[in-house]
């Protein structure tokens, strides 16, 4: 799981706590057992084997914090304890500060993500899981203007349920304050479009500032020029072509995965990008989502991984199934309070 993004780790982590989530990916099942078939995307929420779940238990303890090591000794604890009260006053002085403050991202099991951070007083990080604390660092901070660098004390190794992105960039969404990764904002973006942010809850697959879930989330992010493109003022559309490809193959895990690659009407020049997610909405009642991988002008390849039960029916991409940005469960749900 190298340098997965939060989102991404997230969805690891649900299965390697045992606790069932209630994401968005999750409600999808909350349906008829003859409309679960439909839904092999998400489908091992339903028929997960006791087997296979210790086995992800197994694999999340091995990321859990080593009390051997430097990282986790009692000096770095003292350090990390003294650095975080410094922060902690230095918030306190800084009166509507653009970046300055507490951030949280996770799903309340086994990725919640700690952030605090000053200009002075640098940054401590902290990842708690199920199994315990998972992850610890500090050091200083530097800020170009745009983009806050995270200079690390202890090796940072963002792969698994452990690691932090060196750099963020601090995003206004209304009186809201996020930080998200470069390489993560394709992704904070598919959540915008897809209305799986705003988030009404504290958890989330983005860094947020403490308590700004409960404040308003107006207008659209301001984005960097850069990615601006990405934010969608209405849904994109496409019809599935073609079906391009299909692989399967056995993970490490002993669960059967395929993708399947299709063909899409729509590309550059209707504002897709590498990475941007559709979701299925014709058919109705099937969780797949896809993501684009290849570019042309006026067409695209896009990507569904998929893991495979013995005791549900496949149910694969076909031509003419319509696809959207917007997720047909969130979009116009008022009431939703976290999509994770």
């Amino acid at each position: 799981m190298a340098k997965l993004s939060i989102l991404k780790r997230i969805d690891s982590g649900e299965w390697a706590c045992l606790i069932p989530m209630r994401t968005a990916r999750q409600k999808q099942l909350a349906v008829s057992p003859a409309q679960r078939k439909g839904m092999a995307f998400w489908s091992i929420a339903v028929g997960i084997t006791l087997v296979f779940s210790t086995l992800l238990m197994i694999e999340a303890s091995a990321h859990a914090g080593d009390p051997d090591s430097e990282k986790f000794s009692e000096e770095t604890a003292q350090h990390v304890a003294e650095r975080r009260k410094k922060i902690k006053r230095e918030i306190e002085q800084l009166a509507d500060h653009p970046w300055a403050g507490e951030y949280y991202a996770g799903d309340g099991t086994a990725v919640n993500i700690y952030l605090w951070l000053a200009p002075e007083s640098g940054f401590v990080f902290e990842w708690h899981g199920c199994l315990g604390l998972y992850d610890i660092n500090h050091g200083t901070i530097g800020f170009d203007g745009k983009t806050i660098h995270l200079d690390f004390k202890h090796p940072n190794e963002r792969e698994g349920f452990q690691g932090l992105a060196e750099a963020l960039i601090p995003i206004e969404w209304g009186d809201r304050r996020y930080l998200v990764p470069p390489d993560e904002m394709g992704e904070f973006a598919n959540d915008v479009n897809a209305c799986l942010e705003t988030r009404q809850g504290s958890r989330g697959g983005h860094l947020l500032r403490r308590g700004d879930h409960e404040l308003k989330a107006s207008g659209y992010p301001i984005l960097p020029e850069e990615f601006a493109a990405y934010l969608l003022e209405d849904p994109i559309d496409a019809t599935i072509t073609d079906v391009v490809s299909v692989k399967e193959w056995t993970n490490s895990l002993g669960w059967n995965i395929k993708e399947v690659t299709v063909d899409l009407d729509v590309g550059q020049q209707n504002g897709l990008f590498p990475g941007m997610r559709f979701y299925v909405y014709s058919p109705e009642y099937i969780s797949h989502w896809l993501t684009v991988s290849e570019l042309s002008e006026d067409t695209a390849h896009a990507v569904v991984t998929q893991t495979v039960e013995e005791d549900l029916d496949e149910v694969d991409p076909q031509p003419g199934w319509r696809l959207t940005t917007e997720h047909p469960w969130f979009c116009g749900d008022e009431t939703t309070e976290t999509a994770y």
